[in-house]
């Protein structure tokens, strides 16, 4: 059979695998399981490509225990996890178990490089569930690991994006920056090959792409606008010339939110409504709802909260629903963010308060200053004293600064600038404004450098408004 049927294995995988399956060859079942995965994969199919992999690992257990039965489950398991990790998300219960029995697994075998591949996801898979704790010490064995092994500098710099990621996401940006900055030096300077055109990562996306992303998120937060929007650039770039799905669905939300970021709201859009495409075709539940908050939140912001506020709110949802936590304050920060411009200034200081609430529950401090800047916009619109809404920006200004989330002190110190009207709050908008001094006029920083041109140095302190 194997010889009547090889040219066309690929296209009746899994008919072979069945009847292997039935005939008793279990060996020959597992290897066309995997096979029949492969293909489903390839075409996007990732449900039935668990469905034949979990086929495989069930026939596997059926045999007779021993190192060799333990290293194929690990292969199997390692194989399985992508497509795991697209059709379910990445803090779906699913992807976890999936990477702790590969982990587990690979540690029975004494085989660093399965402990390798099964860490790095198993972190991200962590840290989206919300769990940064749990994230940040896998990412850090992750890298112990690698420097038992010897591995080389390079390598074990790229290695180090997960821990970068986690620092990032616990506002300490300077060291996530550090960390993304070396690990994009050395992969340009020692540029690894890229996957094959139209063929699966070895990771759930292309690696080049996970790299540049996080270098992107890590960047605009410090302020280095320039930096992160090349950083995005290439990431999609690589992502459109592969053609992999998930890598193109995964470079695509992160183009749109830096675009919604610096106020480029049609941009942002049009990148957020090609991931979403690219989600529905190919079922990313977790990338159809990121991208579907982003887009919602960029149609709020260009004048349409009407179409962008169900928008947002249903990607939040469908994002909830695979088990996602990480950004949460940021996408409650775009909900109340939306709402304000919708003018309903209750539903915004509710969605501020998930975002509080969920940032004091999981350590995820990088987006609170953003938080205390809308706060203070909420409290001004609803009356509240003059010197509450100041005391709020301030809170903002000074977490900013904390952390070096640049972006963030540049926006709530303009806030308090429109406030104020005063020598003092343009001094702080002018400090603030330096560190753009590189950057392109677009979206804050535009509206910084027009604030500062229209009020002189020796504009008078003027009274604070009462709404």
């Amino acid at each position: 059979m194997r010889t009547t049927w090889a040219e066309r294995a690929g296209e009746i995988a899994a008919e072979l695998a069945s009847h292997f399956e039935r005939g008793g060859d279990l060996g020959s079942a597992i290897e066309y399981y995997d096979k029949a995965a492969a293909a489903a994969a390839s075409q996007g199919a990732n449900r039935e490509a668990v469905g034949y992999l979990d086929r495989a690992l069930a026939l596997l257990e059926r045999s007779d225990d021993s190192q060799a039965r333990r290293e194929r489950q690990l292969e199997v398991l390692m194989t399985r996890g992508p497509s795991v990790l697209a059709a379910s998300g990445y803090g779906s219960v699913e992807a976890l178990d999936n990477y702790e029995r590969a982990l587990d697994l690979a540690l029975q075998l004494d085989n660093p490089i399965g402990q390798i591949s099964s860490l790095m996801p198993l972190s991200i898979c962590q840290q989206t569930r919300g769990n940064l704790a749990a994230g940040e010490q896998l990412a850090l064995e992750l890298v112990r690991v690698a420097e038992r092994l010897n591995l080389p500098a390079p390598f074990i710099a790229q290695l180090s994006n997960p821990l970068s990621q986690v620092r990032l996401y616990q506002g300490a940006v300077d060291d996530a920056l550090a960390l993304s900055d070396a690990a994009v030096a050395v992969m340009e300077i020692l540029r690894p090959p890229l996957t094959p055109r139209d063929s699966r990562p070895a990771l759930w996306a292309e690696p080049s792409v996970l790299l540049y992303c996080q270098h992107g998120a890590a960047s605009f937060a410090a302020g280095r606008l320039t930096q992160a929007g090349a950083a995005v650039e290439h990431a999609l770039c690589i992502a459109r010339e592969l053609r992999h799905p998930f890598t193109l669905a995964y470079a695509s939300c992160w183009a749109a939110l830096y675009e919604d970021t610096i106020g480029q709201w049609e941009s942002a859009i049009r990148l957020a409504r090609q991931a979403i495409d690219t989600a529905q075709t190919y079922d990313f539940p977790f990338w159809d709802g990121v991208a579907r908050i982003f887009c919602g939140h960029a149609m709020a912001c260009s004048g349409d909260p009407g179409a962008g506020l169900p928008l947002l709110r249903e990607g939040i949802e469908r994002w909830r629903r695979t088990g996602g936590r990480l950004a949460a304050t940021m996408y409650f920060n775009m909900l109340a963010e939306a709402c304000l411009v919708a003018g309903d200034v209750a539903a915004a200081q509710a969605a501020l308060g998930e975002a509080a609430v969920h940032a004091e529950q999981t350590g995820e401090q990088v987006f609170v200053a953003e938080i205390y800047r809308l706060q203070a916009e909420c409290h001004r619109r609803t009356g509240a004293a003059p010197a509450e809404v100041e005391t709020l920006h301030h809170r903002a200004m000074e977490t900013a600064r904390r952390q070096s989330t640049r972006l963030w002190e540049l926006r709530s110190t303009l806030a308090w600038h429109r406030l104020r009207h005063s020598a003092e709050s343009r001094a702080a908008l002018a400090a603030a404004c330096s560190a753009f001094e590189q950057e392109a006029a677009t979206g804050n920083v535009a509206a910084a450098r027009a604030m500062l041109a229209a009020w002189p140095l020796s504009a008078e302190r003027t009274p604070l408004p009462k709404n």
